[in-house]
């Protein structure tokens, strides 16, 4: 092969390449739109692209038409391509034609082969080695591990006489296949690793019409160097010349390397592989070709550094003084997040940024947040997410695409076996969801039964859902059947969370445990499900859902779930113009704000819940309850006289409907706010007549809640071996109902009773355990005030410099949660133990040694 003609293909090949690999047919319609046409056909491009001819001079006119369209592409991409113009490209065409000794269609004049022939009588002369790879495009980002792996798979080793494994890397489409591949056989080249050559052959798998494996063994006969008049004229001869030219390469020159991009199935690649050991054949895919025997190599996205990486090298090639992400980087953090850190979608919103570069990043990120629009946006004119999808999918079965949209409907980040069957409405068809995995449409998740969907991949099915009105209706049908079924399961869940001895439901879950594993592994889904409540068709259902989370919210203290699904129920709910959903919704949406210390918020929830009630008939009960929320919030708030009120009308309206336990409550919450206000004659009158309703032991947790607050009362009244004794007894109490926080709660009651007993070594052993398990449940505000309590037990054993610390962590946590009020206790008292532990460090003494141990 002559040098100018070298030059001529390796200059077509790279601005091919950096133009993104436009279609033949693309080409081809470019010369269409000629004044006048320039009628040519896919196949001649086609040899010029693939080394097998130069342009003649009756296409010179529309050649130089195509190297102008492709260097605008170039030059749209993110490679930073700096354009020829036209007349060098006009005398590198010459020179090519010139070197090539022919003009019409620029074919070199052929020579009987001057040494003998190889392997195959008809293989005819071996040409010297070659490479028909194109450029590999830009740099690779974020992909190192993936090219080591592949390069370590590819490199040459003494096989022994046994065929080396096929390598094939899959994935989704426009993750970066082909780029990793072609890297990694360019740096096979540059190492010298296939001295035999290295080819590359695109198969087209995702397209209407993938290329017929007997036309891919034609192909690349012709680049190994047969001539086109001695290719047999059947497949199998053809297939059988093929492996014997292979096999002469191995000899003469070494081992080759096979690029197979695109494949769509096995059968498209087996002609293809080598019959010999020494050769490596390298397969992209988007489907998982597992009847290969490959060895896979499965393509995740990016990460979001290195996302970030490739939005950033993509402007700074078009523009190196774009700042944009620099002075906006969360923004751009945003966009890569909403492009799924998918190498194609960030290639086009980089194409987008540079092509208007006075738009903020922000506004892009704006236009790719909406999910039913973002396939619309990302698309830049020539490429598009859409167009990538759409070529995974139009292979799939009805069935196959119809669980591939219920996938996408489906809440939460993933989907179950149980939930697609719900979904669906009976029996998965056989093997329709392996054949979304093996096209990279969904992925397993932490195991089998479990799958998730790419973002983008939600994106583009959900638009398609909705643009076609049949398909929408199907999926809403499904959302239904979900809603309802979720309801079911998660209302016996709550029956065995309340009563763990009640008799489960025939087929339903075995024991509480069953249900709360069922509950953790669809926590994610249940708590998307909660957001159809915002839809009219799905509110009622969502309501009941969210409703029926309550026992598992508590006993998970996923509180933070609890105020989301709160706050849409009571949308929903009037949305609906149901008032008493309305209100028990508002309620929980109090308890679960108090818990997350947003007091003000709760206090306002409970009153909305109240209004609620007023206009629904005979709901003593419920506004018993909630008076009791209110109260329960105001003592955390230290507005007692309101508190105390308020428990007071808890107890009035739970008399009135008879309602035992409620009036229990009422009374232990006032016994509480009075014990804080200092009448703790008052506080034990109230709590021992809470006590006394609570007799029949039907209560468990409230009668040690009740036990607990009576001890506080007598070690505040001077009674603290009473003290003591009623805190372990709460604390035993709650230990055997595996209620953690409280019985932290009471440990660290119990350790102040100890203090002042003067029983200082005990009362620290007491607040670890009681910090341990306030930690474990991840309960911040009881865990800063044990964390001050064991302060106080410090400076009694006088260790002032370990008491500073812990009012200092408790200081810390008090300032996270905004409790100015503890705060303020907490800082007076880190400040005279840090004064007390200086004054130890300049008096040299340590600890004394009578304080280590308990007196007496």
């Amino acid at each position: 092969m002559g040098d100018q003609a070298q030059r001529f293909w390796d200059e077509l090949a790279a601005v091919y390449e950096t133009a993104a690999r436009p279609t033949l047919g693309r080409l081809v319609r470019l010369g269409l739109r000629q004044s006048p046409p320039a009628v040519i056909s896919d196949a001649t491009i086609s040899g010029w692209l693939n080394r097998r001819t130069v342009p003649g001079p009756a296409h010179t006119r529309y050649f130089l038409a195509m190297t102008a369209f492709l260097q605008a592409e170039a030059g749209r991409g993110p490679g930073g391509y700096a354009a020829r113009p036209e007349e060098w490209w006009r005398q590198l065409l010459l020179r090519a034609r010139q070197d090539r000794q022919g003009s019409r269609g620029g074919r070199p004049a052929r020579k009987d082969p001057p040494h003998p022939p190889a392997v195959h009588p008809l293989a005819g002369a071996m040409p010297d080695a070659l490479s028909t790879l194109p450029a590999p495009g830009p740099r690779l980002v974020g992909r190192d591990r993936e090219l080591e792996a592949l390069l370590a798979l590819l490199r040459p080793e003494e096989s022994g006489g046994t065929p080396s494994l096929p390598v094939a890397v899959s994935g989704l489409g426009g993750a970066g296949k082909t780029s990793l591949a072609l890297h990694a056989a360019h740096a096979a080249r540059r190492a010298d690793w296939f001295p035999g050559g290295v080819y590359f052959v695109d198969l087209h798998g995702a397209e209407d019409h993938p290329v017929a494996p007997d036309n891919a063994v034609q192909a690349l006969l012709r680049a190994l160097g047969v001539a086109p008049e001695r290719i047999p004229p059947t497949p199998d001869e053809r297939a059988g010349l093929y492996r014997s030219v292979l096999e002469g390469t191995a000899r003469t020159r070494g081992p080759v390397l096979l690029l197979a991009d695109n494949a769509a199935t096995s059968s498209q690649v087996v002609p293809l592989l080598p019959g010999g050991p020494a050769h490596r054949v390298l397969i992209t895919s988007r489907n998982v070709l597992a009847q290969l025997g490959a060895q896979q190599v499965r393509l995740a996205m990016l990460t979001p550094e290195a996302s970030l990486e490739a939005l950033d090298g993509a402007l700074a090639a078009a523009a190196r003084d774009d700042r944009r992400l620099a002075r906006e980087e969360a923004a751009a953090r945003e966009v890569c997040r909403l492009c799924g850190h998918l190498p194609l979608a960030l290639q086009i919103a980089a194409a987008l940024l540079i092509a208007d570069p006075g738009k903020p990043v922000a506004e892009l990120a704006d236009e790719l947040r909406d999910m039913d629009t973002r396939m619309e946006y990302l698309e830049d004119g020539e490429r598009g997410v859409r167009a990538a999808f759409d070529l995974s999918c139009r292979r799939l079965t009805g069935e196959q695409a119809h669980l591939f949209r219920l996938m996408a409907f489906a809440p939460g980040p993933d989907v179950s076996a149980e939930t697609l069957t719900t979904s669906h409405g009976g029996p998965l068809p056989p093997r329709a969801v392996d054949a979304l995995v093996r096209a990279h449409l969904v992925e397993p998740r932490d195991g089998r039964g479990r799958w998730r969907m790419h973002d983008l991949v939600r994106a583009y099915a959900v638009s398609g859902v909705r643009a076609d009105e049949e398909l929408r209706l199907r999926c809403e049908e499904a959302r239904i059947r979900l809603l309802d079924h979720y309801g079911d399961r998660v209302a016996e869940a709550r029956k065995l969370l309340l009563s763990p001895a009640v008799t489960p439901a025939a087929g339903g879950f075995a024991d509480r445990d069953a249900a709360l594993a069922w509950l953790d592994a669809e926590r994610t889904s249940l708590m998307a499900a909660t957001a159809w409540a915002a839809e009219p068709g799905h509110a009622a259902a969502a309501v009941r859902l969210a409703l029926g989370l309550g026992e598992y919210f508590g006993r998970r203290r996923l509180f933070d779930d609890a105020v989301v699904a709160y706050e849409r129920a009571v949308r929903a709910a009037r949305l609906l113009g149901d008032r008493f959903d309305e209100a028990k919704s508002a309620n929980n949406l109090g308890v679960a704000l108090r818990r997350t210390r947003r007091l003000e918020e709760s206090a306002e929830a409970c009153r909305a819940a109240l209004r609620a009630y007023e206009d629904v008939p005979g709901t003593e009960e419920y506004r018993a309850r909630t008076w009791y929320s209110l109260g329960d919030t105001l003592g955390k708030l230290r507005r007692f006289d309101e508190a105390a009120a308020a428990h007071g009308e808890a107890a009035r309206l739970a008399g009135r409907a008879g309602d035992v336990r409620a009036l229990a409550r009422a009374e232990n919450g006032r016994g509480y706010v009075l014990l804080h206000q200092g009448r703790f004659t008052e506080a034990r009158t109230a709590l021992e007549r809470a006590g006394a309703l609570l007799e029949d032991g039907d209560e468990p947790f409230l009668e040690a809640l009740v036990v607990n607050n009576l001890g506080r009362v007598l070690r505040h009244t001077g009674h603290p071996e009473e003290a003591e004794r009623a805190h372990r007894r709460a604390r035993d109490a709650f230990a055997r109902q595996e209620e953690r926080e409280a019985e932290g709660t009471c440990r660290n009651d119990r350790a102040l009773a100890l203090a002042d007993r003067g029983e200082f070594t005990a009362a620290l052993e007491e607040q670890r355990t009681a910090l341990a398990l306030l930690r474990d449940v991840g309960e911040r505000h009881r865990e800063a005030t044990v964390s001050h309590d064991l302060g106080l037990t410090l400076q009694g054993l006088a260790r002032h410099a370990e008491a500073a610390d812990a009012y200092a962590h408790a200081a810390a946590l008090f300032t996270d949660l905004r409790d100015h009020y503890h705060l303020g206790r907490a800082r007076e008292r880190l400040a005279a133990a840090r004064a007390l532990a200086d004054k130890d460090r300049t008096e040299g003494t340590d600890t004394p040694p009578e304080r280590q141990e308990d007196p007496a």
